[in-house]
């Protein structure tokens, strides 16, 4: 794990006074209430929603309650397995200023009145930053009695945990194989075909998606998400719209299919370009629909649902879509793809397979001049997805092997953070 030196020092110093002096707690053969906590955007949280199944059938009378950020709480909102969802500025904080501004009494009351009587805490998270420490730490110091359990972080950032998880590190390993860890730790074998993403999608919703797509009057169709994230590097995710509008007309003109245009809050610049654009490139007349900010999380996973193939670039909203048994397709730039492609045993990953790649966790694009990685084009993505509907389904990123090199333990970032969708939608 990457850090300066007095990051080192602190997690030396924090794992050894855990060593000589705390005692820890076994894990209870059974649970009236156990916390899950998982801090990180939609992406992140769909990625930890595999948990939830195996643990209730181990503990069938034990309550799951979930601390997450604010932003995925639709992940988890109206999971029969959960009981609460859980969130606070303390779990939100991006940074020490953040964190600071946010230690308040009636948020660290918040927490307290939460985690008091778990039985046990699972913390989902690796442990990287000195703050994203202190802020599990708070979490862990407030849960009372309860056993913690999760990653170790270099062996020697879980100073607060009762059972230690050995993490060895990014790009090695699919994220929902710490996941089976994790569960492997409590005592509960599953088999990886068993960890399975989940969104809760009620009548309701589904009621809602047939209103949207009322207008394609029954035929088949494909979900594109031409955006991604504004903020920060994650803006970097985002293909140059040219290559969106000339796939787009090539699956018009080979497959003749209707597209529909999928995202959250921050695509809505990006689908409103590509509609206004589409006429110049032979989508004249073409069925377009925008359906962008336009549906909730439940109703965005059922439309990608009843879609014949999605094709995106790593984000939240393609994570959603593994939680569908919809072919995949998703573009990979710099970022992690042996670590986060979305679950789900049609899910199907284009990226280059450079040697420097991904570098998101050295954050070589901040300097990077030539840029590879990033000249993916409509036709690579075109060939992809023919190859998909070709194929009957095809690995998933649990069988996808990992490139023999040496595993980057840097600090990371969660995956998007997007607001909450609004429920209104314009007809």
């Amino acid at each position: 794990m990457e850090g300066g030196g007095l990051t080192r020092l602190f997690f030396r110093a924090a794992d050894g006074a855990a060593r000589l002096f705390k005692r820890p707690r076994p894990f209870p053969r059974s649970c009236s209430r156990i916390v899950i906590v998982k801090l990180g955007g939609v992406g992140d949280a769909v990625l930890a929603t595999p948990i939830l199944a195996p643990l209730s059938e181990r503990h069938p009378a034990a309550r799951l309650d979930v601390a997450c950020w604010s932003a995925a709480q639709p992940v988890f909102l109206g999971n029969p397995r959960i009981g609460e969802v859980f969130s606070s500025p303390i779990l939100d904080a991006a940074g020490f200023g953040h964190l600071a501004r946010s230690l308040r009494f009636r948020e660290l009351a918040r927490l307290r009145t939460f985690f008091r009587g778990a039985d046990a805490v699972l913390f989902l998270n690796r442990i990287c930053t000195v703050g994203g420490f202190l802020k599990l730490l708070f979490a862990a110091a407030l849960s009372g009695a309860a056993a913690k359990v999760g990653l170790d972080t270099d062996n020697r950032r879980g100073a607060f945990l009762d059972v230690r998880v050995p993490d060895p590190g990014y790009l090695v390993r699919h994220e929902v194989t710490y996941v089976r860890d994790i569960l492997a730790a409590l005592g509960i074998d599953v088999a990886p075909e068993r960890l399975r993403a989940t969104i809760h999608v009620d009548e309701a919703a589904r009621r809602r998606v047939d209103d949207l797509l009322f207008p394609l009057g029954g035929r088949p169709f494909m979900t594109l998400h031409v955006g991604s994230s504004k903020e920060g590097w994650r803006a970097l995710k985002r293909l140059p719209l040219q290559v969106w509008l000339d796939l787009a007309a090539r699956i018009a003109r080979d497959f003749g299919t209707p597209l529909v245009l999928v995202g959250g809050r921050e695509d809505r610049d990006a689908n409103a370009e590509f509609l206004a654009r589409a006429p110049e490139h032979g989508l004249a007349g073409h069925p377009l629909f925008d359906l962008g900010d336009r549906t909730t999380l439940p109703e965005l996973l059922e439309v990608i649902s009843r879609s014949s193939l999605f094709v995106g670039t790593d984000s939240g909203v393609a994570h959603v879509g593994g939680c569908s048994r919809t072919p995949l397709v998703t573009v990979f730039l710099f970022s992690d793809s042996v670590g986060f492609a979305p679950l789900g045993d049609r899910s199907h990953v284009l990226s280059r397979r450079l040697v420097c790649n991904p570098c998101l966790y050295r954050k070589g694009y901040e300097t990077c001049v030539r840029r590879e990685c990033f000249g993916i084009s409509a036709e690579e993505i075109f060939a992809k997805v023919r190859s998909v509907l070709g194929s009957s389904g095809g690995p998933g990123p649990l069988d996808t092997p990992a490139l023999p090199r040496r595993p980057w333990r840097s600090r990371p970032d969660a995956a998007d953070r997007p607001d909450r969708p609004k429920t209104l939608v314009r007809p």
